[in-house]
């Protein structure tokens, strides 16, 4: 049977005789044929798609060539192969484009068969390539890259769908026009420069090509190569490019990331390695090396043995595969001994090391000297250590009790009295003082004072003021008198940037008459019974320490009354602030004394301590704060030697 025996061939004729019959050799040929007999009917017919359309003649209703112009106008009907049998020249067929072919009758079977035969090889053909370049345009359109096709002359001939999308502009608008018509004109003369090569050396090649997009500069690999004409001369540049922008992007993220870990690792002063499991280095930064004295590619591959004594290199492989066995950080620190045979130490981390998978495949290390560390850390706490002998012998220089004065029982309060302080140094140690003082007239002298700043420095001078004021107490009674003395005697002590501020009271128990000289200290308080303030002790004259004759005159005398209650501080407790720099201040203290006047003294001083360490959130505290405290709480003696009722004893330092 012929290969053509299925095709089907619409025959749109007249009734005559010819016609007739030469449907009839079409059908003995083993073609289906189907016939028309008017030109509606043709046409409708023709939109079944025949595969081959005969139009001969004697059809009552249309011309041959208007007929033939309609079906050739349907774009579905524009590439089946037409027959024309005869009404009009073959030119005139051929001119007005609607026949494939003509045959001017008489026409013979034979002649029939062959123009039919060869009409369908033409039409098979030609299907063929449409079918093919169809599949070409699907997989152009669907390929996630850009395609596209320039001529010589550096014009579009052919994009892609993904071209059209990215770019804005249909392919019926870009072919023809060049890459200056939709890029930068830089980026389009780059463009060009590289299909330009392509032509020069007839070979496909590889480029990185940027392009302007919406979103910004995109970075595409570009695969070009010359096209051919049917001879073999170059008629274009064919392009597939993809885009790597993301790549790219990728690989420079990565090569910042690299910098930034290659600096972080051969920066920092820590000694940095990495082992795989058979304890062989694979890595080690530049500390390393130089610790070791050895290049980085005399390292890699070498083991602890091959650098450390045996002893020691046993004990890092051993430290390694406890590491990998259990997957756990071992951290330590390490003794050894210099080449002086000095002790050095060294800190040292190790963790597994993983792969992207999670299993271990090695070690990895860091280890830093940490000797200057342990020394200074040895001498931090053998300072802490003779800063707390000092502080406990700072404190046994502050009165633990009232003193024994001869004729007197005060210790017990006798004369109805109650007396307490505490200081609290800012640090270990402080500059801080008060002291309670027998006086040479069987009196008690009482001392508050400071000296300028805090810490070893001003402990030591207040060791110094403390013990020229007892020792000068003991021949005078004259408090004024008494610091004179001790500002000429602390003078050529004293540094220049340096002071002392001081109080000292003179209190008679019997007369309960009370007298005070301050060089420059802060202000006392004298509280009656009902805790308002009835007298300031304010300063009688300047520091110590500063000029050589230093006049600190006595004040009046005060009788104290059943009640009345006498506040010594130091500015440390009025100067105190709060986080948001809130001074603590005098009326506070005022106010906390005046509530709790009714406590023992002891407990008012330590009340507010505690007062002004919650003002200040419990921060570091700034300075020494320290308190003394005289309460009056029982009827005066009278004459002939009546004893007082008793009151609780002091309260010293704590």
């Amino acid at each position: 049977m012929s290969k053509h025996a299925l095709a089907t061939i619409l025959f749109i004729g007249g009734l005559d005789a010819d016609n007739v019959a030469l449907a009839s050799t079409l059908r003995d040929a083993g073609f289906r044929v189907t016939e028309a007999l008017t030109g509606e009917q043709a046409f409708d017919l023709a939109r079944e798609g025949p595969e081959l359309i005969i139009l001969g003649a004697g059809l009552p209703d249309e011309g041959g060539p208007d007929l033939g112009l309609r079906v050739k106008a349907v774009p579905a009907m524009a590439a089946v192969p037409l027959l024309h049998l005869d009404g009009c020249s073959a030119e005139g067929a051929s001119r007005n484009g609607y026949a494939d072919g003509y045959l001017r009758g008489p026409v013979g079977p034979q002649e029939l068969l062959t123009y039919v035969r060869a009409l369908l090889r033409l039409g098979q053909a030609e299907a063929a390539r449409q079918a093919s370049d169809n599949r070409l345009r699907d997989i152009l359109d669907h390929a996630p890259v850009i395609v596209h096709v320039k001529d010589l002359e550096g014009k579009y001939r052919l994009v892609n769908r993904h071209w059209e999308v990215l770019f804005h502009l249909g392919r019926e608008q870009v072919c023809g026009k060049g890459p200056h018509d939709v890029h930068p004109a830089d980026q389009a003369e780059a463009l060009l420069a590289n299909d330009r090569l392509v032509l020069q050396t007839g070979a496909p090649l590889e480029f990185e090509e940027v392009v302007l997009q919406d979103d910004g500069v995109h970075t595409y690999l570009s695969v070009k190569f010359p096209l051919a004409d049917a001879s073999g001369r170059p008629s274009g540049v064919c392009g597939i490019s993809a885009d790597i922008t993301r790549r790219k992007r990728a690989e420079e993220a990565l090569r910042d990331s690299e910098a930034l870990y290659h600096s972080l690792v051969e920066g920092l002063p820590v000694c940095l390695i990495r082992k795989d499991l058979r304890g062989r280095f694979t890595f080690a930064n530049r500390a390393f090396c130089v610790a070791l004295k050895k290049s980085l590619s005399d390292v890699v591959g070498k083991t602890d043995h091959d650098f450390y004594p045996a002893d020691l290199a046993g004990k890092y492989q051993l430290d390694d595969r406890r590491v990998i066995e259990l997957g756990e950080v071992f951290e330590d620190v390490e003794e050894h001994q210099d080449p002086e045979g000095a002790a050095t130490y060294v800190q040292v981390l190790k963790a597994p090391l993983r792969d992207s998978r999670g299993e271990i495949i090695g070690m990895q290390g860091a280890y830093w000297d940490i000797t200057a560390r342990r020394r200074a850390e040895a001498e931090v706490g053998q300072t802490a250590a003779e800063f707390r002998v000092a502080r406990r012998i700072q404190q046994r220089l502050f009165p633990r009790s009232l003193p024994f004065l001869p004729g007197l029982d005060i210790a017990v309060a006798s004369f109805g009295f109650d007396i307490g302080g505490a200081s609290y140094p800012a640090e270990a140690i402080g500059g801080d003082y008060y002291d309670f003082v027998p006086l040479s007239d069987g009196s008690l002298g009482i001392a508050i004072g400071d000296v300028s700043g805090h810490g070893v420095g001003p402990a030591l001078l207040m060791a110094e003021v403390r013990a020229f004021l007892r020792a000068f107490a003991q021949t005078n009674a004259e408090v004024g008198e008494v610091l004179g003395l001790v500002n000429r005697a602390l003078l050529p002590d004293v540094e220049d940037d340096r002071f002392v501020t001081l109080l000292l009271a003179r209190l008679d128990p019997r007369t309960r008459r009370f007298s005070y000289a301050s060089a420059g200290q802060q202000p006392g308080y004298v509280l009656d019974a009902a805790g308002q303030v009835r007298q300031v002790l304010g300063s009688t004259g300047p520091p110590l320490g500063i000029f050589p004759e230093n006049a600190c005159p006595t004040s009046e005398e005060i009788v104290l009354g059943e009640g009345d209650l006498v506040l010594l501080l130091t500015d440390g407790v009025a100067d105190a602030s709060a986080p948001d720099g809130t001074r603590f201040g005098v009326q506070r203290a005022l106010d906390l004394v005046r509530a709790r006047r009714h406590e023992a003294a002891w407990e008012i001083v330590q009340d507010l301590y505690h007062a002004v360490r919650a003002f200040g959130h419990n921060l570091a505290q700034y300075d020494d704060i320290t308190a003394t405290v005289i309460k009056v709480s029982g009827p005066a003696r009278q004459a002939g030697g009546a004893a007082l009722s008793k009151a609780p004893g002091p309260s010293g330092a704590q």
